[in-house]
């Protein structure tokens, strides 16, 4: 009970970490990589090692190996939290079910975990009641699960740079459940087994990388906690719900609906899928701006990412008014990409703005109507931010959004220098 606690604890503040501190998203794309390595390669090791510590009956000895290695984890997180606290937003109460497209995705994370649950019964069924090997048949079948699991994590790779998930999740839904309803079709298709295993790591990252497509940043540690529950709660129910199934439908029809469950709940959800890899392509162009402007360039890669996602990148011509003075209905601001802009104020020039610069945003600081017009110089390409996107990087308490506030606060002393300028009195 203590280890599964402290797993459900440990796990979603890894991953929200691996995207707090990565520079960018191929950054953190490659530590949950990296992360599948390590699960598969323990899920082989870590059994061999205690069996290897048994047979020399030195069981102690890997005891102490053990309790060493976490308690060296334990000395390190410490310094990574204190840099993820740099990065991350205090967390606001706000239901997690209303980020959208997370109720289909914990659907879906459930599903996943209860075919992980119901395999780990199902591997005994098929060993003892199909196939008579006995307990040690089903070390043997167990073995050649994580044997795929071993092989699949080697081709993670692959997903590095990779914007479109969802077909690539889809295949390893399959790959999942079919393979598994394969042995309760012919019970001795080992390869099966090896498949479904193999299949497993790729599903497990791409979950993992649609939660962090979808969540805010502020929100992304509690999202990540309510998946490792659907997690755990799928696994139970799945092996809980096995021998429902045998006894309703046999052993052999059992296992084939069992299996089958994950490939179907997946086409039902196949839009939203689709169009968390829609929503999340942003051209590394954008995010390098992004990154290198003054206003936007110390916030971390997950907040840029968010602002990148949630904002449009429009083109417009030379000579275009982008913000008329005195106008009331402040409702966007922008941060030029390409191009220039003017900026007039009481008919005079005042400032011209280049790549890089915010356009925009006082009204919205400050509630208040536009205090200058600008006007495009050429034509220019700009990043346009809603006003509810814009305020949460104000409001939010990120680390970096402060330079936002500086630089409103300088350009609200300069027309407050124009204006008694321009004061007769």
């Amino acid at each position: 009970a203590i280890r599964a606690i402290a797993f459900g604890v440990a796990r979603p503040v890894h991953v929200a970490s691996l995207r707090a501190l990565s520079l960018r998203a191929s950054d953190a794309t490659a530590g949950l990589i990296v992360t599948g390595w390590v699960d598969s390669v323990s899920v082989m090791v870590g059994p061999a090692l205690a069996g290897l510590a048994l047979g020399l009956g030195q069981p102690d000895a890997f005891f102490w190996i053990c309790a060493g290695v976490v308690s060296f984890a334990f000395l390190v997180t410490p310094q990574t939290g204190a840099l993820v606290s740099k990065s991350a937003a205090p967390a606001r109460s706000r239901p997690l079910l209303s980020v959208p497209m997370a109720k289909p995705l914990m659907a879906y994370k459930a599903s996943s975990s209860f075919l992980s649950g119901a395999t780990d019964v199902i591997i005994v069924l098929v060993a003892i009641d199909l196939l008579g090997l006995g307990e040690d048949g089903a070390g043997l079948i167990a073995g050649m699960l994580g044997a795929g699991e071993l092989l699949g994590s080697v081709v993670l790779v692959a997903l590095l740079g990779r914007h479109r998930l969802s077909r690539t999740l889809g295949t390893a839904a399959v790959g999942r459940g079919l393979f598994v309803s394969i042995l309760g079709i012919i019970p001795g298709a080992f390869p099966a087994i090896v498949i479904s295993g193999a299949a497993k790591p790729a599903h497990q990252v791409i979950q993992r990388l649609m939660v962090q497509r979808i969540t805010p940043p502020d929100r992304q540690l509690r999202m990540f906690s309510m998946h490792e529950a659907f997690d755990a709660g799928g696994r139970a129910v799945g092996a809980l719900f096995v021998p429902i199934a045998v006894a309703a439908l046999g052993t052999q029809w059992g296992i084939v609906a069992m299996g089958l469950l994950l490939p179907l709940v997946f086409t039902l959800n196949r839009r939203v899928f689709r169009s968390i890899d829609q929503d999340a392509q942003v051209a590394d162009h954008v995010l390098d701006s992004i990154q290198s402007s003054d206003a936007f360039g110390g916030l971390s890669c997950d907040v840029i990412e968010f602002l990148g996602r949630n904002s449009e990148v429009i083109t417009v011509p030379h000579d275009h008014l982008l913000v008329r003075q005195g106008d009331t209905d402040a409702d966007r601001a922008w941060l030029l990409l390409e191009g220039g802009v003017a900026v007039w104020r009481g008919g005079e020039h005042v400032a011209s703005l280049g790549h890089g610069s915010l356009v925009g945003e006082m009204a919205l600081l400050l509630s208040s109507p536009r205090s200058a017009d600008c006007i495009t110089t050429e034509e220019s390409t700009l990043l346009e931010i809603t006003h509810d996107v814009f305020c949460s990087l104000v409001v939010g308490g990120y680390a970096g959004a402060e330079q936002i506030d500086v630089i409103a606060h300088d350009r609200q002393s300069l027309n407050s220098h124009l204006d008694s300028s321009s004061d007769p009195g």
